[in-house]
């Protein structure tokens, strides 16, 4: 009887192209040690199927294959976790029919993705009385496949995490593990990219905020002096670039260093202009703004940022002005973490919202410039550049009630 396992996956995107399985389909088990790789021509003739022996896997496993070479590249997400479990299922990549709530593309991070697989337990070995060698399983995971054949209670399914963590690299971890019964696959199947209520998205920077000092006019000429002294090393500070933003002990690769000093007081502005239903055809990538059937008017239920730093401690919410007399070389540094949720979201949105935010703070663009954006036009859309994508995240998927297993 099959059984489909709920995963909840956090990686560090960094390395990988991205979640989904690009360019060759692989397909093992771990008993015959055979691997099947289908790969693209160049001339994208029909695809060549190579059968290869225990000899050479463990090459074709530290090597990604493009067009008709061999090139050391590294894999996906999807593929890292195929061929964990692979290993502990003893299944083929058709059958655990892989799927998750939503790809991310190369760069990006996930904190709640939601990932499916199903599994199908080997048949009972019936052993003949006559056969002096009957059949006997493979030791080697025995103790895995055992794991996902059994009836687990929901206290032990830390089990199945453990086994599947110990086959995973140390930037891809599996946070939960659940199985769907029988009576829950019948009366509301459970496909990630289905019944999706809510979908979360952070977006982490850092970044200089800009200084607007002037001495005033009661000051006397010594102090004026000092004050424009000052003025001039935070102006410095805040035009110094992404090098003075970085820090020894910090995960640089999954936040944006921004490279401009930013405006952070027109940032609940334009995150209110931008929370609601508007037309985003300009935030979506060129490629899919105008596929069949697509309608690019989309609500966002939240935009919100929060803020905080050395010297600052802000959020939406909040109207505070933060304290800038620190002279140390940190002052004005800000670590931002924006939050999107919505239904759904379209290729790049997120990334262009963030990038776009990022050009009206530093100056490039206005506030102005939204009558032009909300038309959603071709032309409009070249005032949209997209953030790079190390500050992205995929935060939490939210599902309908029923089917929210």
């Amino acid at each position: 009887m099959m059984r489909t396992y709920k995963l909840i996956v956090e990686y560090n995107g960094t390395n990988y192209f991205g979640f989904q399985r690009q360019l060759g389909t692989a397909e093992w088990t771990s008993a015959t040690s055979v691997i099947q790789i289908v790969i693209p021509q160049v001339d994208e003739q029909a695809a060549k199927i190579i059968t290869t022996t225990e000899s050479i896997l463990p090459s074709l496993k530290r090597q990604r294959l493009r067009g008709s070479k061999a090139s050391k590249q590294p894999s996906t997400i999807q593929e890292q976790l195929e061929r964990a479990l692979v290993r502990l299922t003893d299944q083929t990549v058709t059958q655990l029919r892989m799927r998750s709530a939503g790809r991310t593309d190369k760069g990006v991070h996930a904190t709640g993705q939601v990932v499916a697989f199903d599994y199908y337990p080997p048949p009972p070995i019936s052993v003949d009385p006559l056969v002096l060698d009957p059949p006997q399983s493979n030791p080697k995971n025995a103790r895995q496949l055992h794991l996902f054949s059994s009836s687990l209670e929901q206290d032990d399914e830390w089990k199945l995490r453990r086994a599947i963590n110990s086959h995973l690299p140390a930037d891809i971890c599996v946070r939960s593990v659940s199985v769907l019964t029988r009576s829950d696959l019948v009366s509301r199947p459970f496909e990630p990219r289905r019944f999706v209520r809510l979908k979360r998205y952070t977006y982490r920077i850092r970044f200089h905020q800009t200084t607007m000092g002037a001495p005033t006019a009661t000051c006397s000429s010594t102090s004026s002096s000092k004050q424009q002294q000052h003025d001039q090393h935070q102006q410095s500070i805040c035009q110094s670039g992404p090098h003075t933003l970085r820090r020894a002990h910090d995960e640089h690769s999954c936040l944006w260093i921004c490279p401009w000093a930013l405006d952070k007081n027109l940032l609940p502005t334009l995150c209110k202009e931008l929370q609601g239903e508007h037309n985003f055809g300009c935030f979506i990538h060129a490629k899919d703004r105008h596929r069949p059937g697509g309608d690019n008017v989309m609500t966002l239920n939240t935009c919100r940022f929060q803020l905080s730093g050395p010297t600052t401690e802000m959020d939406s919410d909040s109207d505070s002005e933060p304290d800038n007399d620190s002279d140390d070389g940190t002052s004005g540094i800000v670590n931002c973490k924006f939050t999107f949720e919505a239904k759904g979201f379209r290729r790049s949105m997120v990334r262009n919202l963030v990038g776009f935010l990022v050009d009206v703070c530093r100056g490039l663009r206005n506030m102005d410039d939204f009558t032009a954006i909300w038309t959603g036009t071709d032309e409009a859309a070249k005032l949209v550049c997209a953030s790079p994508a190390s500050g992205l995240c995929l935060a939490k998927v939210h599902y309908e009630p029923n089917h929210d297993t």
